[in-house]
């Protein structure tokens, strides 16, 4: 496993790997049309307009050649950086990647000089939401998400101190 930052180059097969990952991990949760029907093609223009740099940024964990999981973070001041999405190859999961990619994630925010980080995690994404318990997350009260265009039961989730992922 090595991990490293996201390139242009690497968006389809993160792309590929966030639609395979959403298909699995929100059905029952997400409405079957939308992972069926419209999920590619609304994460394929999130990943067109994603802009990869000094502030917003991304890394991968390849696996030889694949991409066996990835995170992306949000950093938009005044609020804390937004870890807007981690994923892990649906069957390469339980194997401790997610734990390496939190861990990067947490290592490259802190070099920038952040002190801690949040994520929206949906209600019933209940392994996420364990995994990210496990992790020292502190998961806030329920709110509705905006899941393209359908509200969805989430948490927000907050890591007050980093270096606890380290």
């Amino acid at each position: 496993m090595k991990l490293r930052n996201m390139r242009e180059d690497d968006r389809s097969a993160v792309l590929a790997l966030h639609i395979e990952s959403w298909q699995k991990s929100y059905r029952g949760i997400a409405p079957d049309a939308f992972l069926d029907h419209e999920a590619a093609q609304r994460l394929g223009e999130k990943w067109h307009h994603i802009a990869l740099g000094a502030e917003d940024f991304g890394l991968i964990l390849e696996d030889g050649d694949s991409v066996a999981g990835f995170a992306f973070v949000r950093k938009t001041p005044p609020q804390v950086p937004l870890l807007d999405n981690l994923h892990i190859r649906p069957g390469a999961r339980g194997a401790g990647l997610g734990k390496l990619l939190m861990a990067g994630v947490a290592a490259r925010l802190i070099a920038d000089g952040d002190i801690g980080m949040r994520l929206i995690v949906l209600r019933d994404n209940t392994s996420a939401r364990h995994f990210y318990r496990r992790a020292s997350g502190i998961e806030g009260p329920e709110f509705m998400d905006d899941f393209f265009g359908t509200d969805i039961p989430a948490h927000e989730v907050v890591w007050a101190d980093l270096s606890r992922l380290l």
